[in-house]
């Protein structure tokens, strides 16, 4: 579809944010994690730092934040300061968050988040694993979260790092 005004990189917009289209991808299940990250690398072929900034929430989404980073905080924020406003914003008064919650639609979560990964760096194998940026932006946001104050974004974060580095072990 072409971009128009509520619409960037083929997903809707609300507020000048992209939607949590990941996070739903990994909520449902594994049917169509391969297409959507395939669509997620031409978005950064396209727009690496859009791109980036979707699987940047897709992680702060993934431990339950309610918060969202955009695109004028990635352009001009240094990590810790993006994570010391997500915290600001996150509720830790439940304790629960996606990789811990209980009830169907969870079940499967914490395997589907880690074939996400996986799927995400065999698709990114020949091109976009060996960019610099993408990586260096991932793996610091990541080791940033991992040594938050919030449980729920050390664990998340620990669990996605240590995922990234078993795939590209592997390949």
């Amino acid at each position: 579809k072409p971009a128009g005004p509520n619409r960037m990189n083929g997903h809707h917009q609300q507020n000048g944010v992209e939607n949590m289209m990941l996070f739903e991808v990994v909520k449902m299940g594994k049917s169509a994690m391969q297409s959507v990250v395939d669509d997620w690398i031409e978005s950064y072929k396209h727009d690496r730092d859009i791109a980036l900034l979707d699987l940047i929430n897709f992680f702060i989404q993934c431990s339950g934040c309610k918060g969202v980073v955009t695109a004028e905080m990635f352009r001009h924020m240094q990590n810790s300061e993006i994570i010391r406003k997500m915290t600001e914003e996150f509720d830790e008064d439940s304790g629960d968050y996606p990789l811990t919650m209980a009830g169907p639609q969870w079940k499967k979560f914490k395997s589907s988040f880690c074939e996400f990964i996986g799927v995400l760096v065999r698709q990114c194998q020949y091109s976009i694993i060996y960019d610099e940026y993408m990586m260096d932006t991932v793996i610091s946001l990541l080791t940033g979260l991992s040594d938050s104050q919030v449980r729920a974004f050390r664990h998340t974060s620990t669990l996605a790092g240590q995922h990234f580095f078993i795939y590209s072990a592997s390949i």
